[in-house]
């Protein structure tokens, strides 16, 4: 009878431990992994440790945000948390500076310039302005922070536009203590030069980690598939 009742508002009755949702199924993973530090690559507002938070996460979380204003209203929302950290600074493959282009909504903010498919599909991808913004390599901001101690459990969630592969490649020398990972795959690029998801699934892959779950976050009319997150976990 209930299973009638939701489906009649339109919604699903699922089993949490079998079929979990994005965040449960994090918690679960940082449990079983023993994580005690999530580094969130492309936080704009705070939304995904604000949702940690809210799901019961109490450990260290590091988040990265270049733009001025999205980095203001982060730097707001984590006032009250003591081990919540904020940097206005982007991650990539090399220590420098890069021009972000700033989107309508600040979310769709990238180093790439939006695809054809891009613009028609999402509206508010459209650039407002160009913004220079700091970069450096995961390595090099664990070293220079003392967070890439033996023994610690990171996991490390991308969110950039496009340049997950980038933030990837800066972090080879960490991905000892780096056992699970978030990254935004697009099955259709909404950004030029960005790389194909099959390309990003076999380098983490080749890096020894394995899905955990497949998370759709846009679809098309026609029901295809977008954009998803997937989660993944270092092999034993």
């Amino acid at each position: 009878m209930l299973k009638r009742f939701v489906e009649y508002f339109g919604y699903e009755l699922v089993n949490s431990k079998k079929q979990p949702a994005l965040f449960p199924h994090l918690l679960r993973i940082f449990q079983q992994c023993q994580v005690d530090l999530v580094l969130d690559v492309g936080a704009n507002q705070g939304q995904f440790a604000k949702d940690l938070r809210k799901r019961g996460y109490k450990g260290e979380i590091h988040s990265f945000e270049p733009v001025t204003d999205s980095f203001a209203i982060i730097k707001q929302h984590s006032r009250n948390d003591k081990n919540w950290y904020v940097h206005k600074l982007a991650l990539g493959s090399e220590n420098g500076s890069n021009n972000m282009r700033v989107s309508s909504a600040s979310e769709l903010s990238s180093f790439l310039k939006a695809s054809n498919f891009g613009e028609q599909r999402l509206e508010k991808i459209s650039e407002t302005h160009m913004e220079n913004v700091q970069v450096s390599t995961l390595d090099s901001f664990l070293t220079e922070h003392g967070l890439n101690q033996a023994g610690r459990k990171i996991f490390l969630k991308m969110d950039t536009q496009g340049f997950d592969l980038h933030v990837f490649s800066g972090a080879q020398h960490s991905l000892g203590l780096i056992v699970g990972l978030l990254s935004e795959l697009s099955i259709k690029p909404i950004y030029k030069d960005m790389p194909p998801y099959t390309q990003a699934l076999n380098t983490y892959e080749q890096a020894g980690y394995n899905i955990t779950g497949l998370f759709p976050i846009i679809r098309n009319v026609d029901l295809t598939l977008v954009e998803m997150d997937c989660v993944m976990v270092k092999s034993n």
